[in-house]
């Protein structure tokens, strides 16, 4: 994602200072991690991942797609969203579309 960022910085009729990222699901996860790790980013919408690793992954069996081991042991979704501080987020949560059924 990051070298994507380094192709789109290049074009011309793109505004390097107003690059967003999006996501849904998987997707969700790859616009945080995106959006944490780097300071390109001035907007991030993270749809349907965001959940505590215990009450949904640990119990609820989700996509092992969006697992990454070891993390909750040190830390949770939460705290990697907090890196994306200060620039804006948008936000659905994963909760949503669990009750959905």
């Amino acid at each position: 994602m990051q070298r994507l960022l380094d192709y789109a910085e290049g074009l011309d009729y793109v505004d390097a200072e107003r690059i967003g990222c999006a996501g849904f699901s998987g997707g969700g996860q790859a616009s945080m991690w995106l959006a944490a790790m780097d300071d390109r980013i001035s907007l991030a919408v993270i749809s349907g991942y965001l959940h505590s690793y215990p009450e949904s992954m640990l119990h609820s069996h989700l996509c092992c797609c969006n697992y990454f081991p070891g993390l909750w042991e040190l830390a949770d979704v939460s705290d990697i969203c907090s890196l994306i501080a200060p620039i804006q987020v948008k936000t659905q949560p994963v909760d949503m579309f669990l009750s959905a059924g």
